[in-house]
């Protein structure tokens, strides 16, 4: 079709050929002086209207082989577990306070440091309590008392060497094992 607007200033003005649900075109034009300014549209194939849509979506992070392992050793169910959820409560407080929580696992802090004994384990026979191992390395026991449960993905007790995965058992595997994987990994 063919359109006329009269009386119109000067000035810059847009023009736009709307038509439903076809894409419609906008044309900025600028009259000055009485001008006549031809303009063509062209519309566009029609659009699809569609329903409103919500989306919504949770974040993931893929975890890493590290902790895909203690996942996969945890619903094993092998071993005693604290996942990171478990460990939320003892936000402020060490690692002590959650790992003396597991069954068959002693905390011991009466020689001056402290040390994790599986309830399991001969105390004479193991002097220096359960190994424990923080993101794959041998560490002091005491480290546990240094670490905050807020950054620690997951911790896996083993009260001798029958459950212990193999790879972390050590010289001495029926004094216990506990595996503290940390979320930033090594």
């Amino acid at each position: 079709g063919t359109f006329r607007f009269g009386g119109l200033r000067t000035g810059s003005y847009l023009l736009a050929a709307l038509y439903a649900n076809y894409a419609s075109p906008i044309e900025r034009i600028f009259l000055a002086n009485n001008d006549q300014v031809e303009v063509e549209f062209a519309v566009g194939e029609p659009g699809v209207t569609l329903p409103e849509l919500t989306v919504e979506g949770v974040q993931t992070v893929e975890p890493s082989p590290m902790h895909r392992s203690f996942y996969e050793r945890a619903e094993r169910g092998l071993g005693d577990y604290l996942l990171r959820e478990d460990l939320e409560p003892y936000s402020g407080l060490s690692l002590w306070n959650a790992i003396r929580t597991l069954p068959g696992v002693r905390v011991d802090c009466a020689t001056g440091g402290c040390r994790v004994e599986s309830a399991q384990a001969n105390s004479l026979a193991c002097p220096g309590g359960a190994r424990v191992i923080i993101d794959g390395h041998p560490a002091p026991a005491d480290q546990l008392g240094r670490t905050s449960p807020q950054e620690v993905e997951g911790v896996e007790v083993y009260g001798g060497a029958s459950t212990a995965p193999l790879e972390y058992r050590g010289a001495n595997p029926a004094c216990g094992l506990i595996l503290v994987w940390t979320r930033r990994g090594p």
